[in-house]
């Protein structure tokens, strides 16, 4: 690949951080692995923005091997399905419009940079009606 230009390169470099679901898992795992010291490397502001842009997207577009291959997002992920069992408890198949809301909440903060979740600290209460039932 000598005469690919930057971006073509950058293109190929991207693909490579796509593994194969037909791939073995230890081999995705050291691809997820390359992602993450390149991502660390490069910490300019435009990289990092690009990468919030990135996981949003991904949060955004719902349950895939993508998002559930993420490790920056596991903590949300995990929050997030706390919020979604304590709604289906109170309000059965019928999806609140307050968890959408926390769902839209969460890409907002993705997006803004914020990586660090805790169930405590989203915002739980809207979908909590009951004060019997803890998270």
């Amino acid at each position: 690949m000598p005469n690919a230009s930057s971006r073509e390169l950058a293109q190929l470099l991207a693909r490579q951080y796509e593994p194969s679901p037909t791939r073995a898992p230890e081999t995705r795992v050291l691809r997820y692995q390359l992602a993450a010291i390149t991502r660390a490397r490069n910490g300019s502001p435009e990289a990092r923005a690009a990468r919030s842009k990135e996981l949003a997207d991904l949060w955004r577009a719902g349950a895939s091997l993508a998002l559930y291959g993420e490790p920056e997002l596991a903590a949300v992920i995990d929050g997030f399905a706390v919020a979604d069992r304590q709604a289906a408890i109170l309000h059965g198949d019928q999806i609140p419009t307050e968890l959408m809301g926390l769902h839209r909440s969460i890409a907002a903060r993705i997006e803004a940079g914020e990586r660090s979740f805790e169930v405590s600290t989203m915002p739980l209460a809207a979908v909590h009606r009951s004060s019997d039932i803890e998270l």
